[in-house]
């Protein structure tokens, strides 16, 4: 996750419905970096997914909330359903673009599910790729909103 954010966020919990957590999200992001974590892959999809799961950060001068939602879904075909949303009454809007290692819905599954957000109007997808580390092995970028899969690869 590369974050242009410009503030300090802090994990306020996370879950995963199917999928195994390998190594915990970072417990706090600060603006212009990136970090990561790891999931496995479930053995026996669960309603056709094999990963499903999500984080909540919130900024660090305010009280827990879910400023900063992702939401992951992986079906076993190896179709995305993801998003990055602020869920707080009044907050900004945050725009992503996600990235993979594989194109998608070719029944295979990617190894590598990068993102980049920042808050709308206050940066750009653009000045976010050039300000924050490459996400090394990313190579098919995709604009993602659920409900809507991920389907179109960005040009």
């Amino acid at each position: 996750m590369n974050s242009c954010i410009q503030e300090k966020l802090v994990l306020n919990n996370y879950h995963n419905y199917t999928g195994k957590l390998i190594s915990d999200p970072p417990p706090s992001m600060v603006a212009n970096t990136q970090s990561s974590f790891e999931y496995s892959y479930a053995l026996h999809a669960i309603d056709g997914s094999i990963l499903d799961g999500n984080l909540n950060y919130y900024p660090s001068n305010e009280p827990a909330s879910k400023f900063f939602h992702y939401f992951i879904n992986i079906n076993s075909t190896g179709g995305l359903f993801l998003d990055v949303v602020d869920e707080k009454s009044g907050g900004p809007t945050i725009d992503s673009t996600f990235c993979t290692d594989i194109e998608l819905n070719n029944n295979n599954l990617p190894s590598i599910i990068g993102t980049y957000f920042w808050i709308e109007n206050a940066n750009s997808f653009s000045n976010c790729y050039k300000d924050t580390p490459i996400i090394t092995g990313c190579k098919y970028m995709f604009n993602c909103s659920f409900p809507n899969p991920c389907n179109v690869t960005m040009t």
